[in-house]
Parts: C-alpha cells; structure tokens; sequence
C-alpha cells in the first residue's frame, strides 16, 4: 500500500509539473518574420532586412511597403500588409535581438518563407552565415533560399506581388511554378547545405532581381543556330504591366560556399535535363526547311539520362546519353512535319538546339570550377576508398575532364492535329 501510494503521488507531481506551456506566447504578442534579407555592409557588419506580417494589414495590394505608395489602402483607408526593418551587426542573432528592442512584439522566425542574399554577401562567402540557421531549430529545413542581383534590401522593398494574397504565398507559388519551365530551380536551405558537405556536386541557388519593366529587350548572351527564343538573366524580359517586377531566372553558382557566376535561363534548363528533373517546357526552334518561320514543341525528358564516368587516363570522361521526349504545338510554315521523313528532321533540329545549350552550360560551369549537374558522384565509384576520395581534387578533375553530349529526341505526340497541310489560297 505505502508503494502505491507513493506512486501515486509521484504520478500527480509529474502532472502538475508539465502542464501549462511555459514558452508559449499569445499570438497577439509575436510578431511573425516572413522574409529574411541578407547583405554584407560596408563596415564588414551584415544588413540584415526583416518583412515582417501586420495583422492589421489588408491583403498584398493594400500596404505600403507591400502596396501604394502612400502607406494606405487604394481608397485611402486601412494599414500595411507588412512592415519592413532593416538593421546592421555583426551576426544574424544580434540583429534579432535588437529588431526585439525596436518594435513591441517578440520577432518568430518559425514561418520564415523564404531567407533572401544580395549578390555581393553571396560572393563574399555564406557557409558560416547559413551555418547559424541550418543549426537553429527555430528555422525550417524548407525555408527557401534567394539570390538576388544587387541588394536583399531593394530587393524585398520593391517586390510587390498583386495576384497573392500574402507575400509568403506569392514565394511558395512562384518558385514551385518554376518547374514548368525549369528557367531556376526552387531550392532550400536543407539542399544548399547537404550540396556543400557532400563529395561530387557543387551548390547554387536559384537566382532572381527586378525588372524595370521599360519593354527593353536584354538577352543574356548569343543563341544557337536553332534556337528561335532568346536566354535571359534576371532583368533582361523585355516586358510591361503592372504585376511585381521580381524575376526568378537561372542560378547562382558557387565553388564552396562563395557564389562563383551564374547560369542564364537556357543553361538551368540544361542543367535540370541531365540531372533527369526536366519535368517540361516549351521550345520554338527555327523551321528546319524555311528559316524564316518555327515550330513550337514541348518537350520533357525521355527518360533518366545515363550518364558513364571513365577515369583510366589523366583525365576523367564523362558521356551523357539524354533522351527527349517532345509533341508538336504549332508549325508557321505549313510543312508537315508529322509525316516519318519530315519529322526525323524536325527531331534532328531539337536534338541539336539542345546539345549546344548543354555544352555551353558545361563549358561554362567548367571555367568556373562550379559543378551543378553532379558529375563528380559518377566519379566517386572510380576511387578505391573514401580517404583517396577526400585527398582528390574533385574541382580540378571536373575542370580538366572531356564531357561527351549524346541528345536524342523523339517525337511521340503531334497535339489536336494529326497532318498540317497548307492553308488554301483565294
């Protein structure tokens, strides 16, 4: 009897001791960071930029610093969607603590979307400064990762999204809309980190910027011979209107933890090819019989791409077979392209167009020392053990190695219409 009771009593403590949330706060006394902005100031200090949600605030287009200019809502009424601080330290936990002493509820970075880096911080090197959230557990592994042309600040301060509701759902639908394309790739804060410990791949992150929407056109470099479309980087769309003028186009590629150059449009896309996440896209390629006119396809990947590494020379030597899968959207000509002899050419044209961005992407990721197709895992297996592994220069090997393109494309649809044939003349 004395036993049980003793248990008993014990058992009660327990249950007073746990009941209760000694940590918990009232929502009304927290103040929810949703965008995190990072930039390396000139005194050696960060700037670090908070957007932080205003449970008085109206919907996106209806707040200052996410809205009019004016700080009120269009007809002249209501309160900002959110508030934006922008403080300078030495670390990121400094300037929580003292956005904590400036404003009168405590900052939780719980629901943190998104952790955006000017391109100058990105440069300098970001290992050590990420290294502060990956080991907080306050932060989500999924929490996305931006790089952005010139400043995290002018970049949060001028982006301004008009269709979402809220700031954390216009990141969270743009970057998972970015598969259909594949111009950039939505990429976190879990696969940075894994990217930069591991032996065979480099990181990057999906890079982005504003446009000045003047209608100008800027393509990021010369196309091939095939291509009918233009690349572009952040910025160089020739467009107008009225929605936000974020852009999200290409990568930030790095060589460790610094930020090394970067991938226009076309070569993300060829990135995401052989890495066999090229989920689709649409093309136009110059008319094979009339360069004057296009064919429109979409194209996908046909399968996984087999990638083989040979390293029984100096030098290793990779051969990439790619197969493509495409349907015809529309030919200007006329020419009927779904007939057998007519469509190995138009297969011919794509497969070429493809080819040539991949080698442009591959020797430019090669110039600098940036590998984000992952080459070098094909290569681990050449080793004989994880320290001969750790001793090479996976940089170097993959700089100095001869990779071989094989694009094979096949088309398997040819949409609503089975055989164009020219339109009739009066």
């Amino acid at each position: 009897m004395p036993i049980r009771l003793v248990l008993t009593a014990l058992f009660l403590s327990v249950t007073l001791l746990i009941t209760g949330c000694f940590g918990g706060k009232e929502t009304d006394d927290v103040a929810y960071v949703l965008v995190i902005g990072i930039d390396a100031n000139d005194d050696g200090n960060l700037k670090i930029t908070y957007q932080i949600a205003n449970p008085k605030g109206g919907g996106a287009a209806s707040g200052g610093e996410g809205g009019s200019a004016t700080g009120m809502g269009e007809k002249g009424g209501g309160s900002q969607s959110w508030i934006i601080n922008t403080i300078t330290a030495p670390t990121p936990a400094e300037t929580r603590m003292l956005l904590n002493s400036s404003m009168s509820r405590f900052p939780n970075v719980g629901h943190t979307s998104a952790i955006i880096i000017g391109e100058s911080m990105a440069r300098n090197g970001i290992g050590y400064l990420l290294s502060f959230f990956v080991r907080n557990r306050e932060f989500r592994e999924t929490t996305l990762l931006i790089v952005v042309a010139g400043t995290a600040e002018d970049f949060i301060r001028h982006t301004k999204p008009s269709m979402d509701a809220t700031i954390t759902k216009f990141y969270e639908t743009f970057t998972t809309s970015l598969a259909e394309s594949s111009f950039s790739f939505r990429t976190d804060l879990h696969q940075f980190y894994t990217r930069l410990k591991n032996q065979g791949g480099s990181p990057f992150i999906m890079y982005s910027g504003t446009n000045p929407k003047t209608g100008e056109d800027r393509p990021a470099e010369s196309k091939t011979p095939q291509q009918k479309g233009e690349a572009y980087l952040p910025g160089g769309i020739p467009r107008t209107g009225t929605e936000s003028s974020a852009e999200f186009l290409g990568l930030a590629l790095f060589r460790g933890d610094k930020m090394v150059g970067v991938l226009n449009s076309d070569q993300t896309r060829a990135v995401a090819i052989l890495q066999g996440n090229f989920f689709r896209g649409i093309i136009g390629v110059v008319d094979p019989l009339d360069a004057k006119e296009s064919v429109s396809l979409v194209i996908r990947n046909g399968g996984k791409p087999r990638i083989t590494a040979d390293f029984s020379g100096r030098a290793p030597v990779f051969t990439a077979s790619v197969p493509i899968e495409a349907e015809i959207l529309g030919i200007t000509s006329g020419i009927n392209y779904e007939a057998d002899s007519y469509r190995e050419l138009l297969e011919s044209q794509v497969s070429q167009m493809l080819t040539g961005q991949i080698r442009s992407m591959v020797k430019h990721t090669q110039e600098l020392g940036s590998d984000p197709v992952g080459f070098g895992m094909h290569l681990r297996p050449k080793f004989p053990n994880y320290d001969a592994l750790k001793q090479a220069d996976l940089t170097t090997l993959y700089q100095a190695a001869d990779i071989q393109i094989s694009v094979t494309t096949k088309i398997r649809r040819t949409g609503l219409i089975w055989r164009t044939s020219p339109a009739q003349q009066n």
